[in-house]
């Protein structure tokens, strides 16, 4: 996620804040421990997001104690001529500082705005204060301090840990070439461009030259709203710049690139415009062997909003990044298949399901089955009987076994795999599910109802019908998911004591019932 915003929650796409409640700072302060290259040039950066956050010192939706507690540490990670960057912080939130001195010499942590939020407050949090005024002396391993006799001697470190030699620019500290110099402090940039009213060309122009990726990404989008000549003129040079991350700025503001909310809510540009304009620097880029991932990506969204035509005579690049290791990729090649939009063939769809079925990452297939919802829901893509059955059918074999990325926990990573695969299918208006009986009959065959997901998956939840509803809502043909709820109801040890156990239960009984008063008794 280094450098291409903000340290998220979870495993997905970077985030498109200034801070993200001291995760930036904590992630720097990991990386400075390690302390090698690319991972110092990498706790560098964060470090100076970090300081140019000032503004934005509580961000966090659990109230700003992670945030308060790790910047003030990170400060001192930034390269010895950034050091003016922490004095400015420093100076920025002096008077939240000096509120939390105590009148015998000790620090308190603050109620957080916006409502107060105390949780982290009171002395135990506010010793992290008085390590924000201690770490510049780099005493400790975190703030920079150098190796003891006592470090732990880590292993050899993978001297590329993401992506290709071309990522490695992403890290940057220093504006690219052509920014033309700070002329206002960073909260004064943040709140214009995440701000409503429109912005001169020029000014957007140069953001996109800004070290800082988040300012970048704002800054793209505020020149793509502008819908005028003059700043399609600005991205197009951006997309010859000698720099990748202007590259990837420019490709970001085309896309309307929103980070972990991917494209959808941004200029939408006029397609006629994208590919008369920026389809050949678009192609430059992914015929580029020397491109970074991150810079590919841009150039795969950028691609999703040109006219079919241009992405149709760019699947070869499409299908070789469909197939890469990198989620990040297969996302966003997935997305340049669905720019066809309304203009998409069956077989064209039918490769959507084959990337599906072949995921294995989680938010992948969040934003795939995104993908389907916008086809179905806002293209309102008209699709053959012939070709919704095969769809089907090619998610229903998901059931049977589905790929997962290492290190989740194998059954709640199948359970909620299985959700997903529900969710898409109930995209569609009126969903086969009879072409797929025998394949939810098998998921049930060693399920259990001690998941969130897994007891989603038979009682329904807001994003899927449930099972049990859609055995009632075949019929006849339902019968071979009602065979594999009454052996789920006979296999599981149900607890009396457990709310959850019991809804679950009343759930599948009740299905059970129903059926055998339609179409009579099932015989063991």
């Amino acid at each position: 996620m280094v450098g291409h915003g903000s340290i998220c929650y979870g495993d997905h796409r970077a985030e498109i804040y200034a801070d993200t409640n001291g995760r930036n700072a904590a992630i720097a302060c990991a990386f400075a421990v390690l302390g090698e290259a690319p991972y110092i040039q990498a706790a560098e950066h964060l470090a100076m997001m970090v300081a140019d956050s000032y503004f934005g010192h509580e961000m966090g939706h659990t109230g700003g104690g992670f945030n308060v507690i790790w910047r003030g540490m990170a400060l001192p990670l930034l390269p010895e001529d950034k050091e003016p960057q922490a004095r400015r912080h420093m100076q920025q939130l002096a008077w939240y500082y000096d509120l939390c001195r105590l009148p015998d010499g000790g620090f308190r942590m603050l109620p957080s705005a916006p409502g107060g939020e105390t949780r982290y407050t009171g002395t135990d949090w506010g010793r992290a204060v008085g390590l924000t005024y201690t770490a510049p002396r780099r005493a400790l391993r975190i703030t920079g301090g150098p190796r003891t006799e006592y470090s732990v001697q880590t292993p050899q470190l993978n001297p590329l840990p993401w992506g290709s030699l071309g990522d490695m620019a992403f890290f940057g500290c220093d504006h690219a070439e052509g920014y033309g110099g700070d002329t206002e402090p960073p909260h004064v940039t943040f709140a214009r461009i995440t701000g409503r009213e429109a912005l001169p060309v020029a000014y957007c122009a140069a953001l996109l030259h800004h070290y800082n990726p988040v300012f970048r990404t704002f800054a793209g989008r505020k020149l793509a709203e502008l819908k005028r000549d003059e700043a399609y003129s600005a991205i197009e040079a951006a997309l010859q710049h000698d720099d990748p991350r202007v590259r990837r700025a420019a490709c970001d503001a085309i896309s309307g690139y929103t980070n972990w909310g991917r494209r959808g809510n941004g200029a939408d540009l006029p397609r006629d415009i994208v590919s008369e304009r920026f389809v050949p620097h678009i192609e430059a880029i992914l015929a580029d062997e020397e491109a970074g991932l991150w810079e590919l990506d841009g150039a795969l969204w950028a691609l999703s909003v040109a006219q079919p035509d241009d992405i149709r005579r760019n699947s070869a690049s499409i299908l070789r990044f469909a197939e890469h290791d990198e989620w990040y990729l297969r996302e966003s090649a997935y997305w340049a298949v669905v720019g066809l939009r309304d203009a998409m063939t069956g077989d064209e769809f039918l490769f959507l399901a084959d990337m599906f079925v072949e995921s294995r990452h989680v938010y992948e297939r969040s934003s795939y089955d995104g993908g389907i919802g916008f086809l179905l829901k806002q293209v309102r893509l008209q699709l053959d009987d012939e070709t919704i059955a095969a769809y089907v059918q090619k998610l229903g074999r998901c059931t049977h076994g589905i790929a997962n990325a290492a290190g989740y926990d194998e059954m709640a990573a199948r359970h909620e795999a299985i959700h997903r695969v529900m969710m898409v299918l109930n995209r569609f208006e009126n969903p086969p599910y009879e072409l797929i009986a025998q394949d939810l009959a098998h998921y049930l065959s060693d399920w259990g109802p001690d998941n969130q997901h897994s007891g989603w998956l038979v009682t329904g939840s807001p994003w899927q019908p449930g099972l049990a509803q859609i055995a009632a809502d075949l019929g006849e043909a339902g019968r071979p998911l009602i065979v594999a709820l009454r052996s789920c109801d006979a296999r599981i040890v149900w607890s009396e004591s457990n709310q959850r156990h019991r809804e679950i239960r009343e759930v599948i009984r009740s299905a059970i019932d129903g059926y055998e008063r339609e179409h009579g008794r099932i015989e063991d």
